[in-house]
């Protein structure tokens, strides 16, 4: 038998990586984060991916327009944008 389960609403936190907001995401992300430069000489964020407090050899790497989110549990991943707008709604800014 199949069962059906809803998500637990949670409000998260993310930003949106603009291309010009290194600093911004590097305050909040500390060394969760860091930058690289592709071929082209383009900034590109890249994430450190935790799993079971292990760090993983995996690189993750987002997008101008990509969002870094912090999950319920600290963690930082992302989210495309169109993803986001499926899954969240903006509910507030901290200021």
């Amino acid at each position: 038998m199949k069962l059906k389960y809803q998500q637990i609403p949670v409000i998260i936190e993310a930003i949106q990586w603009t291309g010009k907001n290194s600093l911004e995401i590097l305050e909040w992300c500390g060394a969760h984060v860091h930058f690289e430069h592709n071929y082209l000489g383009e900034k590109i964020l890249c994430l450190t991916a935790l799993e079971s407090n292990t760090v993983l050899d995996i690189r993750h790497s987002a997008s101008v327009g990509d969002y870094v989110v912090k999950n319920i549990k600290g963690e930082f991943n992302f989210c495309k944008q169109d993803v986001m707008a499926l899954k969240f709604e903006w509910v507030g800014a901290d200021i």
